[in-house]
């Protein structure tokens, strides 16, 4: 079982909320170059990180990831 992110509302939602990638990153304890792989679609991420991000950005999980 792997968390999907959709890729597109990720980086939609993370320039809505006045974030960079950096900032973004900071939040929620994880690297830069972790969120741009997760905007690329080239990474996963765990559970938790998919919890701090989905909370974070203010929105249900269902709408920014999807389970594979």
């Amino acid at each position: 079982m792997y968390i999907n992110v959709y890729v597109e509302k990720l980086s939609d939602l993370r320039v809505r909320m006045g974030y960079t990638q950096k900032a973004l990153a900071k939040k929620v304890h994880i690297s830069k170059s972790f969120i741009c792989q997760l905007e690329k679609g080239t990474r996963n991420p765990g559970p938790e990180v998919a919890y701090r991000l989905h909370t974070t950005l203010g929105v249900q999980f269902d709408d920014l990831f999807y389970i594979q």
